[in-house]
């Protein structure tokens, strides 16, 4: 999947989102991890977050979800990887999500366009909620049984859920 996609900055203006790498040294796996700062203020007090639309809460309250599966004699647990990188952005709402990369210090800074709902966008959960749920509406007439599961059981990119008989759960 591409992420990110080359600007040509004299074509349009564009927001930059100031971004840095946590390292963890601690993990054996994902030691490193980019952390994107939307919430990072310009000149006059304004940030991309303070601006952006970020729609209603879709998902069931954590404690209704955990109370209801809790309810299944089989539980069942999945996860999502990567949810947000799996749904892209509008083409016109892409230089909203601008960054600055290099690969080495002394390297030229090159400009992209994040491609995918990005982690610090205020709106993130809720494009990331809307899109899984556009595909339980727009395919649940195929999968009559997992559609209430998807509308249902998630909570972000994690599912709890269950079946009363192993033949409903497979």
């Amino acid at each position: 999947m591409n992420h990110m996609a080359v600007v040509d900055e004299s074509k349009s203006p564009g927001v930059y989102i100031p971004h840095h790498v946590v390292i963890r040294k601690d993990k054996t796996t994902t030691k490193n991890r980019v952390v994107f700062d939307a919430s990072c203020t310009d000149s006059n007090g304004v940030s991309l977050n303070s601006e952006l639309m970020v729609g209603p809460a879709l998902q069931p309250e954590l404690r209704h979800l955990i109370m209801r599966w809790r309810s299944y004699p089989i539980s069942l647990v999945a996860d999502i990887v990567k949810m947000y990188r799996q749904v892209k952005v509008a083409e016109e709402d892409t230089d909203f999500q601008r960054i600055l990369w290099r690969e080495e210090p002394d390297s030229e800074l090159q400009h992209f366009r994040l491609l995918r709902v990005t982690f610090g966008l205020s709106c993130a959960p809720y494009l990331a909620v809307r899109a899984l749920q556009q595909l339980a509406y727009d395919e649940g007439p195929d999968f009559p049984l997992a559609c209430p599961r998807v509308l249902n059981d998630f909570y972000m990119d994690d599912r709890l859920t269950g079946c009363r008989s192993v033949s409903e759960g497979v």
